[in-house]
């Protein structure tokens, strides 16, 4: 039997909303109806109009139905949704013409007076109970048990017709052609590619004793000649890789390798992309000098600097051969030096001072008066300095067995005489 409430409820809000009694938990057995009210005038729902409730729970939970419309008024029939928490219920009711526009709406509160059930009770908040679930659920389970029931009852009838008409003889014969379970020797067969026939052509088999047995596959030829493999032995060898074994490999292309790798070690000098060992390099630095206080041995070689360079760098002896040759140039004011390289000792000073070019010098030291013709005898220090063409001063610095004395001479060699002029004594120390 429902229930009906009537209310009336003003579209226009006059400060005080409308309270609306239920109880908790009802559902399809209350319907509540609206005569609406337009500021206190009769509200006439214009054709086709429709109105729809809206309302937030006390638990914040909301909710929302369309409504039902009978002539001027609206009407919900509750549902458990609605009251399914005690206190009040925040509702609106809004109502929209055909185009969906809404035309009115108004407030009010539905109060849900708490149920005398115990607050543990466990009460569905969907439109079905708990309670008449668990029933459904106990009323399925009572059926297939009695169908797994009879089922098995059938079942044990046809074991039994079935066991009075079992030929043991022609079972035991069966079981005898099955494989053992202890120690069994387990046979395939292989597609002979040559007469598309299957030959027994290799075997998966066990070899041996307890607990040394082994397990492995033979393969036979056309012939009957076997070979066996083992794959594992009776002592726990393996002949074949796990999966995790295989996946902690490193692969082939771009192995990323970890702690202390290692490899063989090329001979010395090999330049190829095989792996250098720490071993092969060190080899190969043995015969190359280290970058602190190196040792050198042999005629080393380095890169001549340019002139005037002033830095740690290697000074070849072509640098500093050109140093000093543009210090004295510099010294002399351009005057060209002679190396006793450059003449012949038994050239004599005549040719000598012929062959020198003017503004030039020529300093050597003499150990007796047969390294070049025309000086006086004894150890000394030779200067010929050339002006002219034609005038060339020479100057000769002997010094005494006894180291003593030094003695000066001093000769003009003239072109136009050919000869030196007699050397004259002019210092004695």
């Amino acid at each position: 039997m429902m229930i009906e409430q009537n209310y009336n409820l003003d579209l226009v809000p006059s400060g005080t909303p409308l309270v609306v009694y239920v109880s908790q938990f009802d559902k399809g057995g209350r319907r509540l109806s609206f005569t609406l009210y337009k500021d206190n005038v009769a509200f006439t729902l214009p054709t086709g109009a429709s109105a729809t409730i809206l309302g937030t729970k006390p638990d914040q939970i909301a909710f929302m139905y369309a409504m039902q419309t009978s002539g001027d008024k609206i009407y919900i029939d509750v549902t458990e949704q609605m009251t399914a928490v005690a206190g009040p219920v925040q509702c609106e009711i809004r109502v929209s013409n055909t185009s969906g526009e809404q035309i009115g709406s108004s407030n009010f509160i539905i109060y849900c007076e708490k149920t005398p059930l115990d607050s543990d009770a466990v009460i569905s908040e969907t439109d079905i109970p708990v309670f008449e679930e668990l029933v459904a659920q106990a009323n399925t389970a009572a059926a297939e048990a009695n169908t797994a029931s009879a089922q098995a009852q059938q079942y044990a009838q046809q074991a039994q017709e079935s066991a009075e008409s079992i030929d043991v003889s022609a079972l035991e014969a069966q079981i005898a052609s099955k494989a053992p379970s202890v120690s069994p020797t387990l046979k395939f067969a292989v597609m002979d590619s040559a007469d598309g026939n299957t030959n027994p052509h290799a075997e998966f088999r066990t070899m041996g004793n307890s607990p040394s047995k082994s397990v492995g596959f033979a393969v036979y030829d056309e012939n009957g000649n076997g070979t066996y493999y083992d794959l594992i032995k009776g002592d726990g060898t393996r002949y074949f890789a796990t999966v995790p074994e295989v996946n902690a490999k490193a692969p082939l292309a771009s192995p990323a390798l970890t702690g202390t790798p290692t490899a063989p070690t090329a001979p010395a000098g090999t330049n190829t992309t095989q792996i250098a060992t720490t071993a092969y390099v060190k080899n190969n630095l043995g015969s190359y000098a280290p970058l602190a206080s190196p040792a050198l041995t042999g005629n080393p070689t380095a890169t001549t600097q340019a002139a005037g360079n002033n830095s740690t760098r290697i000074a070849t002896t072509e640098f500093v051969t050109t140093a000093i040759s543009n210090l004295v140039s510099d010294v002399l004011g351009g005057w060209k030096i002679y190396a006793p390289s450059d003449f012949a000792t038994s050239q004599t000073l005549v040719q000598i001072c012929q062959s020198m070019e003017n503004n030039s010098m020529f300093i050597v030291g003499t150990n007796s008066s047969s390294d070049f013709g025309g000086m006086p005898a004894g150890s000394g220090l030779l200067r010929i300095t050339k002006y002219t063409i034609a005038r060339c001063a020479l100057e000769f610095d002997r010094i005494a067995a006894s180291l003593t004395t030094n003695e000066k001479y001093f000769a003009h060699y003239i072109s136009n005489s050919s000869k030196v002029s007699a050397w004259s004594k002019v210092a004695t120390e």
